[in-house]
């Protein structure tokens, strides 16, 4: 009897031992996969273990019965939680999707099937020993069992090897390698355990005593393997370890209170935000690390907390053990620990982020270069300044300054020392003005200024000197003194204005008319004052209205040949018949069309109309003559130029031989590549070209060499002094020379004396143009004065 209760005692040890390691797994995380199919796979350990023990127990007519069901349905179970256990084991088949598990792991499940349906293949039969029975499973049975053995040790090989491999390959998986190694060995000796149990006789101490199978231990010796990895590999962690890793491994600063704010316990992010080793903030209370103004605040809060109450983002500034300060954004709650209450405070250094947050802010009401405020902070100054002025009956001056010649540092030098010298002339500003003086960079080198209070005329006058005083004394770079002035406009408030834009705009009127008179100087505002650009825009209005209302017309003047005393050509010039001016000449608005781009549709004009009026001449009854146009560099470089030549000879059918363009030296030597280019193209035309103002700019003696020039013009100015200056004489007998050396005619301009043209005459030159033969006249003058004269 005694060695039978042994024999019961010997089934149900392992039971119990495997019912307490499931529940314990379990429980330790409910939530992770791997814990729940572990639980699992122990409970069906268990209940096989259980269900052997059953059928020996119960009496023999139930034996088969119960070994089916209770034995051998667990037991395919297990082979698939076995798979699925070293599936889940590592990270290495987590893509694989739920039905490819089941479909993976559960097949051996598939003679469970079998055995509820009664299938005829799943039968046994048994024979006793003693008290105790030995089963003899069928054919088909003992075929399914083996079948279904060999296909998991073979796949649980691959699944331990495969994940093996994956873990040994990254070196961040290091644990969970040794946990892997660990199970494997587990498996290995459960294994040979449970062979040997075949082979092991269970009935060594006599027919009361039965040896449960040695296959049970080999389960045992599997969990105890699993318990060892939980304790030393953290296999299977429960959730407080998960919740330790995240507390560690936390970028915020995490402290742990006791009831006096002592700190009890703080992680790295904690110990790296004070910057003190955790021995020593163990030492201190937390109140201890914050400035003085809020340690009283903090132990409200924390009183707060203990009444139940929560506080969230509060902050506080905390003394580092360096003695820097952090600002710090602080959230506290109540936890229980082991039957004690603490108080956990979550810290989030917000230092960073506040220094960007005022960064930002202060950006957006000054200029980031000189600190100064900037346009809009200025304005919003000035308009409270206004404000106020009204009610106080004061008067509000606003100045404009603006440096004279930057530019020419800022290019030359470069823009790091352009901002240098702006920031040298703002720190300039700040010592000269006085305390109540609001100062601004509104763009580039331009500052404003504004006072309130100013009592008379004589104090905004020297101001205005002190300011420009100021800033002739130079500049130093790289021991390199760099002088410079500024123009300054003033506009006092409320004679001319009690709005920001009005005073502004008036000041910069002045300021303007201080910089086109002279420049380091400073002008107060008047009525009659006015903005140049306001000029220049109108002036721009009113000359597209001209070219739509064809106000522009062409005068000639006429080019004789010295030698015959015959007309031989014919200049257009441009003339402007404004309705409300009268008769405006090139001088007044040329430059304000190159600049505006508008030079281009008149100068397309201009050769249109001066081709149109050649062919009818032609047509008339006149010989023919060259007629000549000015280009300018805007119209030269359009790539538009060529085509549009070519489209109006072959609109107005005026022979190109009959066509002379006239372009400057520095026309020409803007880019002498495409120059010369673009010339070559207009030559092969049969247009005729001639260099206009020879002597005044640019001399590129290629162009004159590679390219087929008519004419070379001489420019007035050394005609004007030929008979009175004898270096003008001379270097227009060397220019003759050098144009008859290249085979090319020289026209003089500007011939209004017959001295000058005597004088002309005998260098050698070969045809001249100027009001000694005629003005520029109008097509009808022109006409009536070509009839009187020969021709050629």
């Amino acid at each position: 009897m005694t060695l039978f209760m042994l024999s019961i005692l010997l089934y149900l040890l392992p039971v119990g031992i495997l019912f307490y390691m499931a529940l314990e797994i379990y429980f330790r995380n409910k939530t992770h996969t791997l814990n729940k199919i572990t639980a699992l796979l122990l409970l069906v350990m268990m209940a096989l273990i259980m269900g052997s023990f059953l059928a020996n127990i119960f009496p023999a007519q139930y034996y088969v019965i119960l070994s089916i069901y209770l034995v051998y349905i667990p037991a395919f179970l297990l082979m698939g939680l076995v798979l699925h256990f070293n599936l889940r084991l590592t990270s290495r088949f987590d893509h694989l999707s739920r039905l490819q598990v089941a479909a993976l792991c559960y097949t051996p499940t598939f003679p469970i099937v079998l055995i509820l349906c009664r299938s005829p293949w799943i039968s046994m039969t048994y024979t006793m020993d003693g008290p105790w029975k030995n089963g003899n499973p069928s054919f088909g049975l003992f075929i399914i069992t083996l079948v279904f053995t060999l296909y998991i040790i073979l796949f649980s090989i691959y699944l331990l090897f495969a994940g093996l491999r994956f873990v040994s390959q990254n070196p961040n998986l290091d644990l969970q390698k040794k946990q892997v190694h660990l199970i494997l060995w587990a498996l290995i000796v459960a294994g040979s355990c449970a062979v040997a149990g075949m082979f092991f006789p269970r009935h060594i101490f006599g027919d009361q005593f039965n040896l449960p199978d040695i296959s049970s231990f080999a389960i045992i010796i599997f969990a105890i393997f699993v318990r060892f990895s939980m304790t030393r590999y953290s296999f299977l962690p429960p959730t407080e370890r998960k919740y330790q890793i995240l507390y560690e491994l936390s970028p915020l600063a995490i402290v742990l209170l006791d009831e006096k704010a002592k700190i009890h316990d703080a992680n790295s992010s904690a110990m790296q935000l004070f910057d003190i080793s955790l021995s020593d903030i163990l030492k201190r209370s937390f109140p201890s690390f914050l400035v003085q103004t809020d340690r009283s605040s903090f132990l409200k809060q924390f009183e707060s907390v203990i009444l139940g109450r929560k506080f969230s983002f509060t902050e506080y500034t905390i003394i580092q053990n360096s003695l820097e300060q952090r600002l710090v954004q602080a959230e506290g709650e109540l936890i229980a620990i082991e039957g004690k209450q603490y108080q956990y405070i979550i810290l989030r250094d917000i230092t960073e982020s506040r220094l960007a947050e005022q960064r930002i802010a202060f950006l957006a009401y000054h200029d980031p270069l000189t600190g100064l405020s900037n346009r809009l902070m200025f304005q919003q100054q000035l308009s409270t300044a206004l404000a106020q002025s009204n009610e106080d009956q004061l008067q509000v001056v606003v100045m404009l300054l603006d440096l004279d010649r930057f530019k020419i540092i800022n290019d030359t030098k470069g823009h790091h020392v352009g901002d240098l010298l702006l920031k040298h002339v703002a720190n300039q500003l700040v010592e000269i003005a006085p305390d109540e003086m609001q100062i601004a960079r509104l763009g580039g080198d331009e500052f404003a200024m504004f006072m309130n209070g100013i009592v008379n005329d004589e104090q905004i006058h020297q101001l205005a000197e002190k300011f420009l005083h100021g800033l002739r004394n130079p500049f130093v770079y790289e021991n390199i003194p760099y002088y410079i002035s500024a123009s300054l406009g003033i506009c006092p408030s409320p004679q001319f204005g009690n709005n920001p834009d009005t005073l502004l705009k008036y000041a910069d009127i002045a300021m303007y008319f201080a910089k086109n008179n002279g420049r380091d100087r400073y002008q107060i505002y008047i009525h009659h004052l006015k903005h140049p650009d306001l000029d220049r825009f109108a002036m721009e209005a009113r000359m597209r209205k001209a070219l739509e209302q064809e106000e522009f017309i062409l005068y000639y003047q006429p080019q004789m040949d010295m030698e015959s005393g015959h007309i031989i050509g014919v200049e257009a010039l441009i003339r402007w018949q404004n309705p409300e001016k009268g008769l405006v000449y090139p001088a007044e608005f040329i430059q304000i069309a190159e600049e505006s781009g508008l030079i281009i549709p008149i100068g397309r004009w201009v050769l249109q109309k001066a081709c149109e009026d050649m062919k009818k001449w032609i047509d008339s009854g006149l010989p023919e003559m060259v007629v000549s146009v000015n280009i300018s560099l805007c119209q030269f470089i359009d790539n538009q130029f060529v085509a549009e030549l070519k489209q109006i000879l072959l609109q107005t059918e005026l022979d190109p031989k009959l066509l002379c363009l006239e372009i400057t030296e520095s026309t020409a030597m803007e880019n002498q590549e495409y120059s010369m280019e673009i010339c070559q193209e207009i030559v092969e035309m049969n247009v005729r070209l001639s260099i206009d103002d020879f002597g005044t700019g640019y001399s590129s003696f290629s162009l004159l060499k590679y390219l087929k020039f008519d004419a070379i013009k001489i420019d007035r100015s050394f005609v004007q002094g030929i008979v009175m200056e004898e270096d003008d004489a001379e270097i227009i007998h060397a220019i003759i020379a050098m144009a008859h050396g290249l085979h090319q005619k020289v026209i003089a301009e500007g011939v209004e004396e017959k001295a000058q043209w005597d004088r002309l005459k005998t260098m050698g030159c070969d045809r001249v143009q100027g009001y000694y033969i005629s003005k520029p006249v109008p097509e009808s003058e022109w006409l009536a004065f070509v009839q009187q004269k020969t021709l050629v």
